[in-house]
């Protein structure tokens, strides 16, 4: 028995194939009486379906049984094995079949499989001290990370502010690494590889003159293979701050008595 697939799996994957051939050795005596399939899937996946084709049965997971005849140096058609990965998978899955039956020995063999580990970005938003009502260009630092042990990014990804009433959007920011020219997103293809972060973002608001005195600025990340993640940022909004003028005394003149001590 021989079993094989074509390059790699991914955690989370579905409907990830396996080939399975059967084949009786040269010069050996033709098969006799009912040959039967064994699928073992690993724990980081789950076994979907079995398909032989006319040939086998396989309505009774995880096996496939057949009473054709195989002669010697032959093979009998293929059976292809369907499989979830699951989205914690580790890398390698080892994956096992055996056959039995049809009069000869007990044979089998186990195919390794190389899991590519998925990123898991995570999002982080911070500001300094307080805002104010009315303020312009306030801003907000925004970092995306990739978990420690997690596979690296693979395509886009994408960060998307929200900001609450109260606020608007200025502008994005994020140097070489971000395109920020499509409010309110940023994108990225860069890959970032598990345990590191990306550069950060520059988000520069306006606050309202009448904002309320809390706020709190949204922002998310999806793409990249990973799972979306999103944080909010809680803002303290101080109000408008008084300023003293000084006034000019005046002296009142006593008509009545120009001596007296108003002179």
């Amino acid at each position: 028995i021989a079993k094989s697939h074509s390059g790699s799996f991914k955690q989370g994957q579905t409907g990830a194939v396996y080939t399975v051939t059967v084949s009786n050795s040269a010069g050996a005596a033709p098969s006799s009486g009912t040959v039967t399939v064994s699928e073992t899937v690993p724990r980081g996946m789950t076994l979907v379906g079995m398909n032989g084709g006319a040939t086998w049965n396989c309505t009774v997971l995880p096996t496939c049984t057949t009473s054709s005849v195989v002669n010697g140096a032959s093979s009998y058609p293929p059976i292809t094995v369907t499989v979830n990965v699951a989205g914690t998978a580790t890398s390698p899955q080892v994956n096992s079949v055996s056959v039995s039956g049809g009069g000869s020995a007990t044979a089998n063999t186990t195919d390794s499989t190389v899991i590519i580990v998925n990123p898991v970005l995570g999002i982080a938003k911070t500001h300094t001290g307080k805002f104010m009502q009315g303020q312009k260009e306030a801003t907000y630092a925004v970092t995306v990370s990739n978990g420690a042990g997690a596979g690296p990014t693979r395509g886009t990804v994408t960060v998307t502010e929200t900001v609450p009433s109260g606020m608007t959007l200025v502008s994005l920011s994020g140097g070489a690494t971000w395109n920020c020219t499509v409010l309110p997103n940023c994108t990225t293809s860069s890959v970032l590889s598990g345990g590191k972060s990306y550069a950060a973002i520059t988000v520069t608001v306006n606050v309202a003159s009448n904002a309320p005195s809390q706020l709190t600025n949204q922002v998310s990340v999806s793409g990249g293979g990973s799972g979306p993640a999103s944080i909010g940022d809680l803002t303290l909004v101080g109000g408008p701050s008084l300023r003293f003028v000084p006034v000019t005394p005046c002296r009142i003149a006593d008509t009545r008595n120009p001596d007296g001590p108003f002179g």
